[in-house]
């Protein structure tokens, strides 16, 4: 099994006094729509981080546990947060953003199976990024042998220390959709992804 940490312990600063995860994404919330989605797949276990009352409450009412992140606001701190309790069963550690409501079940899917089929060929590869032509995007997925990497982390430098450190075991998942590299920052980027979203909506009508 899997673990799946939602980070969603931002700020939200550039997005003024809201709390962009908890905009509209259709019929829902952002942070309620991600969290359908990781509770979708087989053998992910979610976890969300977050300091929002609201966020918790979402999570709860879908059966998804939450943490409230200790000591500095910082991505560090919540990716270490997201470690606790880890189950001794788990492969590996999904770190997913609360603010990428693109990223879907079959991507997921995909790098559970390309882990576990490097795991299976005894390849040093363990940690799956997805990349869009030649740019990175994510959730990332980790093996568990990064857990003493993350307890050396701080401040907002999250895991980019120990992806450049280790870049010889990253395996590049190609995906075809450049929505995946959307993020939500600022009420351009909302509107941006809004845009994406009736995309999307009009392929499948």
């Amino acid at each position: 099994m899997f673990r799946a940490v939602v980070l969603a312990a931002g700020l939200s600063r550039r997005m003024g006094e809201k709390n962009k995860l908890l905009l509209p994404w259709g019929n829902k919330s952002v942070i309620q729509h991600i969290l359908q989605v990781v509770a979708g797949v087989e053998n992910l276990e979610p976890l969300v981080v977050t300091c929002s009352e609201k966020v918790a409450a979402i999570a709860a009412q879908l059966g998804v546990a939450s943490i409230t992140p200790q000591g500095e606001s910082n991505q560090s701190n919540s990716l270490k947060t997201g470690l606790t309790s880890l189950p001794r069963e788990a492969k590996g550690i999904f770190f997913i953003l609360g603010d990428q409501p693109f990223v879907d079940i079959e991507l997921l899917i995909n790098m559970q199976r390309s882990f576990c089929y490097l795991q299976r060929v005894g390849s040093t590869r363990d940690i799956i990024v997805p990349f869009y032509k030649q740019q990175r995007g994510n959730p990332v997925l980790f093996s568990t042998g990064y857990l003493e990497s993350f307890h050396t982390i701080a401040g907002d430098q999250g895991a980019r220390d120990i992806l450049q450190s280790h870049g010889k075991n990253i395996f590049r998942l190609k995906v075809e959709n450049p929505q995946m590299l959307i993020d939500i920052d600022t009420p351009e980027d909302y509107q941006q992804a809004l845009k994406g979203l009736e995309e999307l909506s009009d392929e499948t009508i």
